[in-house]
């Protein structure tokens, strides 16, 4: 598989260009050229996070492979995007560093992405109001399904805390592993 290296730099006049595997993909103008060029430098990692983790990734998400992804890597963007797209997808990563290579000298970053270790999160206890969150395509869709109106903050859907015994039981009873907070 050839080495895919991805960067950016400011050159001679100020001007920012863009490289992808050593050859100049992208030149920036305006005022903000900074901006555009991580701006596209995230894009373009997060490209290579999809195109070369992101099956692997939804296996994670929809619970069918629970063996997590562990990638080493020196590539910072590159890192910096797969834990993104994993946060997004809402799985559980860390990425911690790791002295690889010939005495330990060379610094990689080592990220591990697993799959959600419950499919509905509840927050908010002791409170009178409680949110109740898919971490799974499953606590999602059971989500949708059975608490179809009420209020909602963002994906979580807000409950008053007399009916939370009984919606966590019934998820629990239909095989949702639920963790609440």
């Amino acid at each position: 598989m050839a080495k895919y290296s991805i960067g950016v730099v400011q050159v001679f006049g100020g001007l920012w260009k863009g490289y992808v595997s050593g050859r100049s993909a992208r030149q920036f103008f305006g005022d903000n050229q900074e901006a555009q060029a991580q701006a596209w430098l995230l894009q373009q990692n997060r490209a290579e996070v999809e195109a070369r983790w992101g099956a692997r990734l939804a296996q994670l998400q929809f619970g069918h492979n629970r063996t997590a992804l562990s990638v080493d890597t020196q590539d910072v963007g590159l890192a910096a995007a797969l834990v993104q797209v994993a946060e997004e997808k809402q799985l559980p990563v860390l990425a911690v560093p790791v002295e690889k290579g010939r005495a330990k000298r060379q610094a990689w970053i080592r990220i591990t992405v697993k799959a959600a270790a419950h499919d509905i999160e509840v927050t908010g206890v002791g409170d009178s109001v409680l949110l109740f969150s898919g971490q799974t395509a499953e606590g999602l869709d059971w989500l949708d399904a059975h608490l179809q109106s009420g209020p909602r903050l963002g994906s979580s859907r807000a409950v008053e805390h007399r009916f939370a015994g009984a919606i966590i039981e019934g998820a629990a009873a239909d095989g949702l592993r639920v963790r609440v907070l």
